[in-house]
């Protein structure tokens, strides 16, 4: 007779290990659906950044290729439920990649026009590049911040270690 009851609850045991093993590698996909399309919108701008051009119309099109891949990464994100009624990693990523895409559209191609004057540009052209770069820089790392904490919160919660990306220490050397 105990024999009977042990087997059931063993059963349930393996059941409940079973779930949690599922939500956690579930857990495991949707993160690491977030971070490839972050890395794409990465390697977008690794290009733009690395371009050794005075071309301008050659780094244009590199900036336009960010924004494009914005688009596409931020489909996919937002195509993304709520992880287990909560989306909080999802929409803080969202508001990460809407940053890089409106930084993309607004400041980069005012930076782009400005140096598109070349010899004519003036104090005042250089020192608004200064601003803007700064601007985008701290707003930039505010929100990386917030998608970092986003996910080493979404991380424990689901029993995963998070990896460096590969692409990290390119970015990392960029940003020195």
């Amino acid at each position: 007779m105990k024999l009977s009851l042990f087997i059931p609850l063993s059963l349930l045991l393996v059941l409940f290990n079973s779930c949690d093993l599922n939500k956690q590698q579930n857990a495991l996909d949707y993160n690491n659906t977030i971070v490839d399309e972050q890395m794409k919108i990465m390697e977008k701008f690794i290009t733009f950044i690395e371009l050794d051009t005075e071309d301008m119309d050659e780094m244009d099109a590199a900036r336009q290729e960010i924004v494009k891949q914005c688009k596409i990464s931020i489909d996919v994100v937002e195509k993304l439920p709520a992880f287990d009624g909560d989306a909080s990693f999802r929409d803080t990523a969202l508001r990460l990649f809407r940053f890089y895409q409106q930084s993309s559209e607004v400041a980069y191609k005012e930076m782009i026009d400005i140096l598109r004057k070349g010899e004519l540009m003036t104090e005042e052209d250089e020192e608004r590049l200064v601003t803007i770069n700064e601007e985008v820089t701290k707003d930039e790392a505010e929100l990386d911040a917030q998608l970092s904490q986003a996910q080493e919160v979404f991380s424990k919660k689901y029993n995963f270690q998070l990896e460096k990306p590969e692409i990290q220490d390119k970015i990392d050397a960029i940003n020195e």
